[in-house]
């Protein structure tokens, strides 16, 4: 009997009773926080709508070992804080009493996630109620018991933990050699091949994206459509979107061939890798991606290989700087320079690393499914220790337990018996590849032998065979001169090609330019333009009113002018009146004169007479 059956038989004979969540614990809500109140590092992390911290706090509000569950955003998570934390609005602390351990709250809860994520309300932002989780029913079993519960699953937890921890570090550390082998492979320093530039070896092509408002195009697709979320393997399984035929032929896209080799030129991702994938079944791409269609002579898998054993050096160099999303320069990409030996040897490299490549896939299926079927194993065993019968006992019979001891003896030899094959296959190809290097070799010496026996029958032969040989190597150097000066004809097209559309590019970068400064200055004419009309039409206000003022001026002046003209010819008019009776009064005054002369004369006359 576990110890565990005996705490249930001697404290609850009768049954472990169940309660409300609510009447069991009080339920609290956390206090916002703004994030100007927040910074990257701190002492006290803050929880508000997911199990990352939002920031670090000065302070906090609830204490170490405390459990918490998100309300808002990634509603429904459980949490559990070692250390002093801030709980921010939309987190909700529990707080118990003596008699119920905060621990076991968290293990309750966590049984119980399934049903707190039905309750959640599904809109832009998931929330969960509180009297959702206030109306929680669980067991309060006595004091002790939840000690032991506690005790038993941690213990769980923790062999959880470290056999995951283990697993990741057994799946990095494979990947991590298997780059190792396959930089070596491809190292430039120590092959003896061609450095060709990425550009030349094959066809490079773009793709674009037919319109997502034609639903014609995208249901019911069966035809590969691949974008930046599906670069993530090294060789391509299946994308995540499909198109039709009817967007193929009428959105005019591109059906590239099986064995093509597909690179991302423009996502967020470029920031830290560069994603390379060997696609082995026909498809499209949509524009962000750059897919490969190898010439003669080039095998695409090698290519795929080269490509990500250079990933990282491509990506440095050709990065463009700035931009809202990371891109490459792809000119620059195609200048890149890889190592291309002969296809014989490209075919025996491809298929040491694909050999190796596949106990990578291997381990990367088998360590994901191992740690879920642990975590599936703990949460078995968690839902069986937190389920109560009438009698107090758990559902979890000695039994079982045995049959549960049984399964991890089971699975530790299970563990030992992989880790023993991994050495084994570790082993067994360090042991091939010891003979395909022995292999080489040998064939190398055979080669060259026969290549000596040949020499001394060649230098046996008539001097005609000689001549002949002679003559046929001369039509041969004719010939690779011929196809020498060919190629470097295409690559002098291709640079020439490269030089015109960059000189196109920087032509429509420089016609841009120009439109945009003759933007401007038309504009800035326009400006002065208006200005001076503006300055015109005031100048022609100006003078219109100085005029009008003028001609106010004017008129003021002539009617003054006016005025004393009238005035002067009054006053003229009044002079002449006033010399003419001036005039008429003298006359009168000399006929007046001369009448009274000619009277005193006519009197003297006649005095003188009567004298």
């Amino acid at each position: 009997m576990s110890k565990l059956d005996e705490l249930l038989r001697e404290l609850c004979p009768d049954g472990v009773e169940y309660k409300k969540l609510v009447d069991a614990v009080s339920i609290e809500r956390g206090k916002r926080v703004v994030r100007s109140q927040l910074s990257i590092r701190g002492k006290y992390p803050v929880y508000q709508n997911s199990l990352t911290p939002l920031g670090y706090h000065t302070d906090y509000n609830y204490n170490a070992n405390t459990t918490f569950i998100i309300v808002a955003g990634a509603a429904g998570e459980i949490g559990f804080s070692d250390k002093a934390f801030w709980a921010a609005d939309d987190c909700l602390t529990v707080v118990c009493p003596e008699n119920v351990l905060n621990r076991y709250i968290y293990h309750l809860l966590l049984n119980n996630q399934n049903q707190l994520a039905s309750k959640v309300r599904k809109a832009s932002i998931p929330r969960l109620s509180k009297s959702a989780i206030e109306n929680l029913m669980i067991p309060i079993p006595p004091l002790d018991v939840q000690r032991e519960i506690v005790r038993m699953l941690d213990s769980y937890t923790e062999s959880v933990v470290e056999l995951q921890r283990q697993l990741t570090a057994e799946l990095t550390a494979r990947k991590t050699q298997y780059s190792f082998y396959r930089e070596k492979l491809l190292d430039k320093t120590e092959m003896k091949a061609l450095m060709v530039e990425i550009a030349n070896l094959g066809k490079w092509s773009g793709g674009k994206t037919p319109s997502m408002a034609e639903k014609k195009y995208w249901e019911s697709g069966t035809i590969p459509w691949v974008s930046s979320k599906d670069v993530k393997q090294p060789i391509l399984s299946d994308t995540i979107d499909h198109i039709t035929n009817a967007a193929v032929d009428e959105a005019s896209m591109t059906v590239y061939p099986a064995g093509s080799v597909a690179i991302v030129t423009r996502s967020g991702i470029l920031r830290h890798t560069f994603p390379v994938t060997y696609i082995p079944f026909e498809t499209t791409v949509n524009q962000d991606i750059k897919i490969l269609v190898t010439k003669e002579g080039i095998s695409s898998r090698y290519v795929s290989h080269a490509l990500q054993a250079y990933g990282e050096s491509i990506r440095r160099t050709t990065k463009k700087q700035g931009g809202t999303v990371d891109s490459l320069d792809f000119q620059k990409v195609l200048a890149y320079k890889i190592p291309v030996p002969p296809i014989d040897v490209q075919d025996r490299i491809v298929n040491v690393l694909d050999n190796f490549e596949k106990i990578c896939s291997d381990l990367n299926i088998g360590l994901p499914a191992e740690i879920e079927a642990r975590q599936k194993q703990y949460e078995y065993y968690r839902d069986k220790l937190l389920t109560f019968v009438e009698t107090g006992n758990t559902i979890l019979s000695r039994a079982e337990q045995s049959r549960a001891e049984q399964s991890r003896a089971e699975q530790s030899r299970a563990e030992q018996s992989r880790a023993e094959q991994s050495r084994a296959e570790q082993s067994r190809a360090e042991q091939s590849r010891a003979e395909q290097s022995r292999a080489e070799q040998s064939r190398a010496e055979q080669s060259r032998a026969e290549q000596s026996r040949a020499e001394q029958s060649r230098a046996e032969q008539s001097r005609a065979e000689q001549s002949r040989a002679e003559q046929s190597r001369a039509e041969q150097s004719r010939a690779e001169q011929s196809r020498a000066e060919q190629s470097r004809a295409e690559q002098s097209r291709a640079e020439q090609s490269r030089a015109e559309q960059s000189r196109a590019e920087q032509s429509r970068a420089e016609q841009s330019r120009a439109e945009q400064s003759r933007a401007e200055q038309s504009r800035a004419e326009q400006s002065r333009a208006e200005q001076s009309r503006a300055e015109q039409s005031r100048a022609e206000q100006s003078r219109a009113e100085q005029s009008r003022a003028e001609q106010s001026r004017a008129e003021q002046s002539r009617a003054e002018q006016s005025r004393a003209e009238q005035s002067r010819a009054e006053q003229s008019r009044a002079e002449q009146s006033r010399a003419e009776q001036s005039r008429a009064e003298q006359s009168r005054a000399e006929q007046s004169r001369a009448e009274q002369s000619r009277a005193e004369q006519s009197r003297a006359e006649q005095s003188r007479a009567e004298h």
